[in-house]
C-alpha cells in the first residue's frame, strides 16, 4: 500500500507541475490537500512519510477519532459540511474550514474563536449547481455574504470553495471553474484577505489548476477508491 499512495501521490504532484506550466504558473503557488476522508490513519500516515502535508477530512467524528493515530505536523482541513453545534470540537486543531456557507455557522465559529483566544481561517463555500446537497451560497450571494462576514471578529475569511455542478463535460466543467475564478477575483478587489481558491478533486484538479485553483482537494487520485 505504501509504494501505491507513494507513486499515486508523485503521480498527482506531476500532473500538478504539468497543469502549472500549461498555465504559465508556478507548481509552488498549488497547494496540495489528500482527501483522507473514509481512508484510515495508516493510509495518513503513509502519505505523511510520503511528504503530504495538507490533509481534508469531511465529518468532524471521523476526523476526531482519526487525528489521534496520525503524526503530528499536519494541517488539517475540514472539507465537507460542518454542523455549528461541532465547531468548538475542531477550532483547537483545524487549519481551515472550507465550508462556511451560513451565517449560523459563522456565528458558532465566532463563538469557538472567541473561547479559544484565536482567528479560525475559513473559506466561503459557492455552490455553483442547482439542486445539489453539498451545501453553499450562490454565486450572486458572495458580495453580501462577505460584507456580512467582515463584521466578525474571530471569522477570518482568507478565500473561496467553489463546487462545480457534478457529472460536466469538459467544455461545460471548464465554463464553471472559469466563473470560479472570476466570483474569486471579483472577491479579492474588496476583500484583501482573500487569497485561497480552493478548486478541483480527482477528476478536475489538472483543468481547476489551469483556472487558477490555489488549492486542490483529491482523494481517490491519491489513496484509491474508497
Amino acid at each position: 500500500m505504501m509504494m501505491k499512495i507513494h507513486d499515486r501521490l508523485d503521480a498527482v504532484h506531476e500532473n500538478i507541475a504539468l497543469a502549472c506550466q500549461r498555465a504559465g504558473r508556478a507548481s509552488g503557488e498549488v497547494t496540495l490537500i489528500g482527501v483522507s476522508k473514509t481512508h484510515p490513519a495508516e493510509a495518513v500516515r503513509q502519505a505523511h512519510e510520503a511528504g503530504l502535508r495538507d490533509f481534508g477530512e469531511n465529518r468532524v467524528q471521523e476526523w476526531r477519532d482519526k487525528a489521534p493515530s496520525c503524526p503530528d505536523g499536519i494541517f488539517w482541513h475540514m472539507i465537507g459540511q460542518c454542523q455549528s453545534n461541532k465547531v468548538k470540537y475542531i477550532v483547537p486543531q483545524i487549519s481551515l474550514i472550507h465550508s462556511l456557507d451560513r451565517l449560523s455557522l459563522a456565528v458558532a465559529i465566532e463563538e469557538a474563536g472567541k473561547r479559544f483566544g484565536r482567528p479560525v481561517c475559513a473559506l466561503v463555500q459557492i455552490n455553483l449547481g442547482q439542486g445539489d446537497a453539498r451545501g453553499g451560497i450562490a454565486p450572486e450571494q458572495v458580495s453580501e455574504f462577505l460584507e456580512r462576514l467582515a463584521y466578525f471578529r474571530f471569522v477570518h475569511v482568507v478565500g473561496l470553495m467553489v463546487l462545480p455542478p457534478p457529472n460536466q463535460a469538459p467544455q461545460a466543467l471548464a465554463q464553471h471553474l472559469a466563473r470560479g475564478y472570476d466570483l474569486f477575483s471579483k472577491a479579492r478587489v474588496t476583500h484583501r484577505d482573500i487569497e485561497i481558491l480552493s478548486m478541483g478533486m480527482s477528476d478536475d484538479y489538472a483543468l481547476a489548476i489551469e483556472h487558477g485553483a490555489t488549492h486542490v482537494r483529491v482523494g481517490s487520485a491519491i489513496f484509491g477508491d474508497r
